[in-house]
């Protein structure tokens, strides 16, 4: 988190810190989203229609539909297009109406060359800078910060490194005595080629302490437009020992205890696991990439590939697996620059199950036990196999493989429900089935989960630890009595009232000095206080959800058929649909001994959504607060 208060004496701007708040956000939907955002740019539009003319020879209507309104909303970041760029766009509009397959298709990658175009860049950042430092526009600022985030996404950037780099260009900086002396710490990503390291405090000093806040803002775009470096990437592959070194291409794989690859370690930790060393060998992949951590999840598979070939010539019983989560990331003259090695990067999770976040937590065995007493032997199986494949989707470290194991779990689920939402005559497939249902069960649950979401970034907010500085810096400001009733409102083991707490917020004009916060409170108070607000909101989350789920549906047939899909957003499909299989089953293992059939599950949803909707829709409450809090 950004310390503004450092920067003081700059001044920054409130648009300028705005643009952090929004790249903040908006990576953090990235990174852990849900079924009910959406987030895309003109760029991820154009690839998507590219991959689908490229796959799909027939027309699917469902997937034009989608372009074609997308494309017009699209329009809304023509600011930020030179005029060429414009009259193109306004091609691929008019194109998408009755499409020529061949016509579109030159249009559009028309458009993606000029995406990917340093020109292009160059355009954008002036116009940003246009709007932090000389014009006021909220809404404009918001579409720069996702144009910029998608951007990187398309230039080989993993999420995890773009989450970071806002806060590491505007990070703060202090010296700190060691016994040798003063050492300067800082986050922010130098420009300066050190080769003595005597002299890391001395270069990077002289670079960080001279930098104004439109020079930091300038970093982002030189990174974004930095050439492709080479580095290495070193993995430990457990049960594969050979005898000799071999490399496969850009591979090698080595035994570190006879010859070690690696330069600068201060310890053995190119053995990684020493003490079962007589059943391994190191991995080491040479990668050309702008991103590290990019090429570490290129090296990841390009190993992987290998592993299945040497599976079919190289007889063992022992399973090779790729400790993927420690590696050694070293420069083109393998001298080591980062270490995984030590982190804990896989979080444990206690075993609670929340029923709709009323803080009722229930014995996780009492509730197995109740599950499979009043049901029918065909709703034990089919979720069973759903729980098997959710299982086998988040364990493995195949992209692909966890996809299509996600999916394969909603399907079972699925498969035994005799509920038609569609009308005679309307599309009856298998995906609109599971989409129907889908959607008339996270409507009911966006009810009350879009309140909660508020409270969710409110404790993210409340206190922040600054790394560089190491002390606490706190987004929330409120008085002190606020600030009493707020800890005695969300301690341990309290029952939480949402509106109670919603409502003492919103009684203070701003609580936080991050206007997306403030926006998000506003937004919220508004859903649950008016009537015509939450409908306009269920409509336009409804609409989400049905193209999330589609998108997700073409990443699955796209796997399925061996096509050729845009992988660069794969992380980012396989959480929601985890999002989204997770809280489905979750939802429906609770549910379930008071349900009696997976059928009456879904319609009972469907009964609940629909309710709620109407008696809000004709005014018959006050408004939705007053029926969501009987």
């Amino acid at each position: 988190m950004i310390d503004w208060i450092f920067f003081a004496s700059e001044n920054p701007s409130e648009e300028l810190i705005y643009f952090a708040d929004c790249w903040e956000n908006f990576c953090l939907k990235l990174s852990k989203p849900t079924i009910y955002d959406s987030l895309i740019s003109p760029h991820f539009l154009v690839n998507e229609i590219i991959i689908e003319l490229n796959i799909n020879e027939k027309d699917n209507s469902k997937h034009l539909d989608y372009f074609r309104d997308t494309a017009n909303t699209q329009k809304a970041f023509y600011f930020l297009f030179t005029p060429e760029l414009c009259a193109l766009w306004d091609m691929l509009i008019k194109e998408l109406q009755n499409p020529n397959r061949d016509i579109l298709l030159k249009i559009a990658n028309d458009i993606q060359s000029i995406f990917m175009q340093d020109n292009f860049l160059n355009y954008l950042e002036e116009k940003t800078k246009y709007f932090l430092f000389n014009k006021k526009d909220k809404n404009k600022i918001q579409k720069c910060a996702i144009v910029i985030i998608f951007e990187f996404i398309y230039r080989q950037f993993e999420i995890k490194t773009i989450s970071t780099l806002c806060d590491k260009v505007f990070s703060s900086y202090n010296e700190v005595d060691y016994p040798d002396g003063k050492h300067f710490i800082t986050s922010y990503p130098y420009k300066s080629i050190i080769t003595d390291p005597k002299k890391y405090n001395q270069i990077v000093k002289k670079e960080v302490i001279n930098l104004q806040l439109i020079d930091r803002f300038q970093r982002i775009f030189e990174l974004l437009k930095q050439p492709q470096k080479t580095i290495y990437i070193v993995f430990y592959v457990k049960g594969l020992h050979l005898s000799q070194e071999e490399t496969f291409e850009n591979i090698t794989f080595y035994n570190p205890l006879i010859k070690k690859k690696c330069n600068g370690l201060i310890s053995d930790q190119e053995l990684f696991h020493e003490a079962n060393y007589e059943i391994g060998s190191n991995a080491i992949v040479k990668i050309c990439c702008k991103d590290s951590l990019f090429g570490v999840n290129i090296a990841k598979k390009q190993v992987s590939n290998i592993c299945d070939y040497l599976r079919l010539i190289y007889k063992t019983e022992a399973n090779y697996e790729i400790l993927s989560n420690e590696y050694l990331i070293c420069d083109e003259k393998l001298n080591v620059v980062s270490t995984s090695i030590g982190n804990n990067t896989k979080p444990f999770f206690d075993l609670n199950i929340d029923i709709i976040r009323n803080n009722n937590k229930e014995d996780i065995s009492g509730i197995y036990k109740r599950l499979y007493a009043n049901i029918s032997t065909s709703d034990s199986k089919t979720i069973n196999d759903a729980l098997h494949f959710y299982r086998k989707g988040i364990e493995t470290n195949n992209q692909e493989e966890q996809l299509l194991n996600l999916w394969i779990s909603l399907e079972n689920l699925f498969s035994g429900v005799s509920i038609k939402f569609s009308k005679n005559g309307e599309d009856s497939t298998k995906f609109t089935k599971i989409c129907d249902c889908l959607i008339n069960h996270f409507i009911f649950r966006y009810f009350y989960s879009y309140g909660w979401s508020l409270y969710d970034k409110f404790n993210f907010y409340f206190t922040s630890v600054n790394v560089v500085n190491s002390r606490s810096i706190s987004r929330i400001v409120l008085p002190d009595d606020a600030c009493k009733k707020i800890t005695n409102m969300i301690a341990p083991g309290k029952r939480i009232s949402l509106f109670d707490f919603i409502n003492l917020l919103r009684s203070y004009d701003t609580c936080t000095d991050n206007n997306v916060f403030n926006e998000e409170l506003i937004k919220t108070v508004e859903f649950y206080k008016d009537n015509k607000k939450f409908i306009n909101t269920i409509n336009s989350i409804e609409s989400n959800i049905k193209n999330e789920l589609l998108m997700i549906y073409r990443q699955r047939n796209q796997i399925v058929h061996k096509a050729s899909y845009d992988n660069s957003l794969l992380d980012y499909y396989i959480s929601k649909l985890q999002f989204v299989v997770m809280v489905f089953l979750r939802d429906l293992i609770v549910n379930l001994p008071k349900e009696k059939s997976l059928n009456n599950f879904i319609l009972n949803q469907y009964m609940k959504s629909e309710k709620i909707r109407s008696i809000i829709k004709n005014n018959a409450v006050n408004s939705p607060e007053e029926l969501l809090n009987k």
